[in-house]
């Protein structure tokens, strides 16, 4: 019978060096998310004058991006 102890001290010892490494490695950052545009005064006096009925895809298009606001509040600190 072949004396295993040698086995199992390297064998200990690159567990050791593993989990050591693994210590060091970090989850990757979140990528920063960009700001969120402002549409401003302008474009909110001209979105007054469009009513609904006649530029559903705009306003539906509207509603999902307020949509997505909301979806990426993670990011909320990030926006500008």
């Amino acid at each position: 019978m072949t004396n295993s102890l040698p086995r199992r001290v390297a064998a200990l010892a690159g567990m050791a060096l593993l989990t050591g490494c693994a210590g060091a490695i970090s989850e990757p950052a979140p990528a920063a998310c960009p700001p969120w545009p402002i549409a401003g005064p302008a474009v909110a006096a001209e979105l007054e004058t469009l009513s609904g009925e006649d530029y559903p895809a705009l306003w539906g298009w509207i509603d999902r991006l307020a949509v997505l606001q909301m979806q990426l509040g993670a990011c909320e600190g990030d926006r500008g």
